[in-house]
């Protein structure tokens, strides 16, 4: 006995990345491409694997608004799965339920193509290349916020097959995702299946082993958030002799989302912060990358010091990585779009004083380069120049349930007070 399937979900087909913005044409056209690019190499990687069976546990696309490239991309390349012979079993979750309509055109016939339907026993047999018969179970969101335990559905498997379930749903172990169509592993894991395709949460993890209990996570991150880090893909399950299940990562998506942390002990300006950023991407990330799966590296950069000491232009130095990376003999493009300051612990709460070392540093700083504390001040007022009332309150919305977010700007209005500050009170003590 011996068969393969691909366990993905969270698609999230053309969605638009958050928090990239203002970027040059070459990252758009990969930001473009990145979310069809991954379905196209999924189902590659599934025709280039010789796999029974493909899984896809919701989120296929990002919303109502389905976009022709989309749906055209999509259709194409389940009919190549299709047509090599490969079933389909797929869930419809939160951001494409049932109730916004069908994921296949009903003047589109594709065989091995199936739909869960929602709050419904689905039961489905497929008798694999080698002759194992797999039974697989799936229930679809009838509407966006799903509250009800769709496991519910689910009806005990036969005991003498290899069983499968296949849900979008949380255990409420992510505060990152909406709690829709709660579960839990105790709950799972009573059912009897020996797979459980999950979809919804974006970070892929194996939950539990017997039974299997997955998260895929989605095929491409989609913004700076922790859970959208990293290489994203899917899961090559290989099932032998006994019910043995085998797990492999395969990565999908062409753009990897990362964060790189850079401490600065001494002053530091926009020629040194440039350097440290560079050298921590050459030796951290760039390593990491190298093989043809990545074709952009999007890094936020954390800059941790004492505030005093880091007095550098964020812009001109994102500025100056971009035309070094651009012109750099590295196998993996990178994009440095976002710098974050961070206090250094050792910073004591609230403001520190001005005297001593603070204005100590920020002299030595100046002295370096006397056009540094206009173009720093400039930046300051320019930042807070945009952060008018109306501004904020119009932002906040945008970013509304995003905690990441909101603390950044948060820290970006403290930054630059303190910025301010230090040019205009001299050594004055802030309390």
């Amino acid at each position: 006995m011996s068969f393969k399937f691909i366990h993905a979900s969270d698609l999230h087909l053309d969605t638009p990345f958050q928090g990239v913005q203002d970027v040059d044409d070459k990252l758009f056209e990969v930001l473009r491409d990145a979310s069809v690019t991954a379905w196209e190499r999924l189902v590659t990687t599934a025709l280039d694997h010789k796999v029974d069976f493909v899984l896809l546990a919701g989120d296929i696309y990002d919303g109502r608004d389905r976009g022709l490239r989309a749906r055209k991309r999509l259709l194409e390349g389940l009919r190549r799965l299709s047509d090599a012979g490969v079933s389909i079993y797929i869930v419809q979750g939160n951001h494409d339920p049932v109730d916004q309509g069908g994921l296949i055109p009903s003047d589109v016939s594709l065989e091995n193509v199936h739909v869960f339907a929602p709050r419904q026993s689905n039961i489905y047999t497929l008798r694999t290349g080698s002759g194992e018969v797999v039974e697989i179970q799936g229930v679809s969101f009838a509407s966006r916020s799903e509250s009800e335990d769709l496991s519910g559905y689910l009806t005990p498997p036969s005991n003498d097959r290899y069983s499968i379930a296949v849900l979008h749903a949380s255990l409420g172990t992510d505060k990152n995702h909406a709690n829709y169509a709660p579960t839990t592993v105790s709950t799972l894991r009573s059912k009897g299946f020996d797979y459980v395709a999950l979809g919804h949460i974006h970070k892929r993890q194996i939950v539990e082993e017997s039974p299997y209990i997955v998260y895929s996570g989605n095929t491409q991150g989609l913004s700076l958030k922790p859970t959208e880090q990293g290489p994203k893909g899917c899961y090559l399950v290989e099932v032998e002799g006994d019910f043995r299940t085998n797990l492999r990562f395969i990565q999908l998506g062409p753009v990897v989302f990362e964060q790189i942390e850079v401490e600065i002990k001494e002053p530091c300006d926009t020629d040194t912060m440039t350097e440290a950023i560079a050298l921590k991407v050459e030796s951290q990330l760039i390593p990491r990358y190298q093989g043809d799966s990545t074709k952009a590296v999007v890094v936020r950069a954390t800059v941790r010091a004492q505030w005093n000491l880091a007095v550098f232009d964020e812009e001109a130095v994102i500025e100056e990585l971009k035309e070094y990376f651009l012109g750099a003999s590295v196998p993996t493009a990178v994009f440095v779009t976002s710098i974050k300051r961070k206090e250094s612990q050792e910073d004591d709460v609230g403001f520190p004083s001005l005297r001593g070392a603070s204005l100590e540093s920020y002299s030595i700083l100046r002295e370096r380069d006397p056009e540094l504390n206009a173009r720093a001040l400039r930046s300051a007022l320019l930042e807070l120049e945009k952060l008018t009332l109306p501004q904020v309150q119009e932002e906040v919305k945008r970013i509304q349930g995003d905690d990441e977010l909101l603390l950044d700007l948060e820290h970006s209005v403290t930054q630059n007070l303190r910025d301010l500050l230090l040019a205009v009170r001299g050594d004055q003590e802030i309390q």
